[in-house]
């Protein structure tokens, strides 16, 4: 399974068609990590691209299957222009035998009111409680694939190159038979950022290889 995972849209319909037409659409099922429609004008300039109903629009006619969490920015009235659920702050997913967890996330040390957002340090306590493979984020903008012990950290990026001054615009593919995660760039269409192969411990690597999730001779 190709699974493509985006995040932090802020309501900026060029970006989301972009990515959708250059590598979603090419994918089995898209991962939304959060942030979806809005962008506070206070944080971030709202440009002749900033969309919200259109890009709704056209989440909503989207031909690949969506899941969300819900972001910072992301309320009850957004759940009213989406026919998909966005409101679930955590997602728990088992995909080809990998557990991955969902979930947009706070920046370090913030002092921040939801408890429903977790700290990167807070969110590697819950990953291993919840003996998760990947654990999905967002919030920051920055693409990062990160092994920690084991458990993989994954942040797409944003699509968005006007938010927060992102210079690196990106969204990530995942693909659960090779076990490879793809960082792909939103500037030059179909270039490859990074790349990182996910591995996993002997034991778990041939229980997925005998329930035919993963093709046997992928590297380890």
């Amino acid at each position: 399974m190709d699974v493509g995972i985006v995040g932090d849209t802020h309501g900026f319909l060029n970006a989301w068609r972009t990515a959708y037409e250059a590598y979603l659409s090419k994918t089995d099922l898209i991962l939304h990590v959060g942030d979806i429609l809005y962008c506070s004008p206070g944080f971030n300039p709202l440009t002749d691209e900033f969309k919200p109903g259109e890009l709704a629009d056209a989440i909503n006619t989207s031909d690949i299957p969506i899941i969300f969490c819900r972001g910072d920015n992301d309320s009850e009235v957004d759940q009213k222009k989406l026919k998909y659920p966005i409101l679930s702050d955590f997602v728990y997913l088992y995909l080809d035998g990998l557990h991955i967890i969902m979930h947009h996330g706070e920046k370090p040390g913030k002092d921040w009111l939801f408890k429903s957002r977790l700290t990167p340090d807070e969110m590697e306590q819950y990953a291993r409680k919840m003996k998760a493979d990947i654990f999905i984020m967002g919030r920051t903008h920055i693409p990062v694939v990160q092994d920690r012990g084991g458990i993989y950290y994954l942040n797409p990026g944003s699509p968005v190159p006007t938010v927060h001054d992102n210079n690196r615009p990106s969204i990530a593919v995942l693909r659960t038979g090779s076990l490879l995660v793809e960082v792909w760039s939103m500037i030059n269409i179909g270039e490859l950022l990074f790349s990182r192969q996910i591995s996993l411990d002997k034991q778990r690597r041939r229980l997925m290889v005998n329930r035919g999730c993963v093709h046997p001779s992928h590297p380890r």
